[in-house]
This record gives C-alpha cells, structure tokens and sequence, in this order.
C-alpha cells in the first residue's frame, strides 16, 4: 500500500488534477479517483448512480474486484445507509461493527473498511462517493481525513454537472425543439455514419423524404400556433411506427426524413406507404374543429457501389417533386435510369452553395487562318466527378 500523503500534498494533488489541460473531463474523473485512493491509503474508489439500483459510473480498483458495467440494488450496498441519511459515513472495521459484519462487503468481498459520501450534481442527490480497503485501519478517521473527502465529493459533483450540462447543450443543439426529433445537422451527421457503414459491409438502404400536404395552407388559415401541433402530431405518428432500425428527423419546415435499413426497392416502398397510410388516419383536434391532412413522400435506394450520399438525397428529394405534382397523397420511387441526370442537377447545385464553380475561358480559333473568332466561357465543377459523369 502507498504511504498516504500529508494534508498539504492531498490538496496539491487535487489542484493538480483539477487544472490538468490535457485530460478531458471523465480523464480528470478517473485521474482523481486514483488520487484520492492513494491519498487517503484505500483500495478501491467508486463514483456510483441510484437510478434507482446502485449502478457505478467511474472505478479505481486495484483488486480488480469492481468492473464497468455494475449493477446492483440500492437496498444490498452500504451506500444505501449514505443515500438515507444524506450524510457521510465512515466505518473503520467493518468486521468488528455489529451493524456491517455480515454485510456481503465484509462477508463476500472481503473489504473491512468503507468510507461514503453523498454526491450533489446541482440540487438532485446523484449518488455516492466510496472508498474501500481490505485491511482494517490501524487508527481512525480524523476531521481532517472526512473533510478532504467531503471537499471530493463536492468535487466530483461540479464535475458531473458540468457533464451533465454538456451533454444537454449537445442534445440541445442536434435536437428539433418543436418536435424533440433528430434535426437536418443531426441527421446529416448520422447518414454520413450509416452511409460510412454501407461502404464497409455493403449493407442496402434507403432514404424516403416527406411532407405534410399542403401545410402551407394550414398555417395561413388557422396559424402558426395549429401548425405547430400539426407537425407535432406527425412527428409523434410516424415517429410511433417506425420500424427497428429506422430512424426518423425534421428535415426542415414540413419535411420529415426517414431512414430505412435493409430495404430494397419493394420494401422500401411498402414501409413508407404503410407510413403513409397510417398518417392518414390520424386527426388533429383543434379549437377550429378536426383536421385530416396527408404526406407525399420521394424515396431514393441505394444502387451499386458508387451511389454517393448527396446523390441518394437529391434524388428522393427529386422524386418528392414529382409525388407533389403527381396529386399529393402518394409515394414515389426513384427510378435508376433517372440517377446520372438527377446526380448531375444534385452536384451543381450543392457546387453553387458551396462555392466550387469556378470560371474558365477559351479562345475559338479559325482553323483555316489561325484566327481568334470568339471567346468562350465554361463553368467547372472543383472536385472529383465519379466515372463516367460530365457536365455539358
């Protein structure tokens, strides 16, 4: 066992730690367990959740006993006793104790010695902080040793919630308020990965792109405010009845994008007219009566293995069009002969929005005299084509 070290050097390490750049947050966590371990001559240190079972998040544990993941009931740990009473709780020789000696902890693991506080994370009582050792302690706990791992529990606490928060503003920012679905750069950021894992197993999808028909005129007759639990009410409904695997996101305004995993063209089509179907039986209840609306959808599968991602989107989105001027309430499949031309009008514009059309010009020569007669200018595309596609 490492001889602990003093007061002084306690609250150096901690300071250490804490201010450490390169280390991350759960990097610190970690850092500081070990730390505090060492420091207050224990073996084991745990950061553990009830939710409601008594679940550890962050192990130090030089016995090797505690590993991630870990369950356990609250009602089975010593923690529990901490939970109750919201206070601290040492215990120097769990063997001698009558309240602990048949404590699995002692019994079973075969720890004598338990340390506990209670975790903050803001004003909810998170879980505890635990120390633990095989060997009884030769003296017992001084103020100066509870203080220093209350300061830790307060510690580890502010820590979490700054976790915790981060983790909200990252959800917050890839998450649709209105609807609490998936928002366009969230799903962005997912179909590069889906499409990443296509590229690896070759394993088939499909992306379908709704919307609501005739929305528009919903908003203007009855209101934002209606509008809004019109798109609520289809994000609950499609959302609802997605399949395993599939995933659905607000695409912007009315339109909604679904991702279909394992389809080819028939299934494809089959699982999206069955959204559709669906949708069309639900009613929105409003203070101006009983709206019925429908969804037109474009779906665009993968084929082959040079289909590319903005390709795949522009033509759902291109078959979406032809849904809408078809007569709405409809579904429509690209079709593989419509892919190179579709590709075409889906890469210049995505070029004209991210500044990749570049000017070039030439002279026309007269070739029985050598004479200049015209200049010409061209539009090039910066970037790579895939084979076989040009530009005219």
């Amino acid at each position: 066992m490492t001889t602990p070290p003093g007061a002084q050097d306690r609250m150096h390490t901690l300071w250490r730690v804490a201010t450490d750049r390169s280390l991350d947050q759960h990097q610190k966590i970690d850092a500081m367990l070990k730390a505090a371990s060492i420091a207050l001559d224990m073996d084991v240190a745990l950061v553990g959740e009830t939710d409601p079972e008594y679940a550890l998040r962050y192990v130090y544990d030089v016995s090797s006993v505690f590993q991630l993941p870990w369950h356990i009931a609250l009602d089975q740990t010593v923690c529990h006793q901490v939970m109750q009473t919201q206070q601290s709780l040492f215990l120097d020789n769990m063997g001698a104790d009558l309240a602990y000696r048949q404590h699995p902890l002692f019994t079973q693991f075969k720890f004598a010695v338990y340390a506990g506080a209670p975790l903050w994370v803001g004003d909810t009582l998170y879980g505890s902080l635990s120390f633990l050792r095989r060997k009884p302690r030769q003296r017992p706990y001084t103020p100066e040793d509870k203080t220093f791992m209350e300061l830790l529990a307060a510690w580890f606490g502010q820590m979490l919630l700054q976790i915790k928060q981060q983790t909200e503003l990252r959800a917050l920012a890839l998450t649709d308020v209105l609807t609490g679905l998936p928002n366009r750069r969230a799903a962005e950021t997912r179909l590069a990965e889906e499409y990443g894992r296509r590229q690896r197993d070759g394993t088939p999808f499909a992306i379908a792109i709704c919307d609501l028909d005739r929305f528009k005129l919903v908003n203007d007759h009855y209101g934002h405010e209606i509008g809004d639990l019109v798109l609520q009410q289809a994000a609950n409904t499609l959302h609802g009845h997605m399949r395993e695997g599939d995933w659905l996101a607000r695409w912007g305004g009315e339109e909604f994008l679904i991702y279909l995993h394992q389809v080819d063209h028939d299934q494809a089509f089959s699982v999206v007219d069955r959204l559709r179907l669906v949708y069309q039986q639900y009613a929105v209840n409003t203070p101006h009566g009983v709206l019925k609306l429908t969804l037109s959808a474009g779906v665009s599968v993968t084929q082959g293995s040079t289909a590319d991602l903005t390709r795949i989107l522009a033509e759902a989105d291109s078959a979406l069009y032809e849904a809408k001027n078809a007569g709405r309430d409809r579904i429509v499949m690209h079709q593989p002969a419509q892919r190179n031309m579709l590709w075409k009008a889906g890469e210049l514009q995505s070029a004209l929005q991210t500044a990749r059309v570049m000017p070039a010009y030439q002279v026309m020569v007269d070739l029985t005299n050598g004479q200049a007669v015209a200049d010409e200018a061209l539009a090039r595309l910066v970037g790579k084509d895939p084979p076989g596609s040009r530009f005219h």
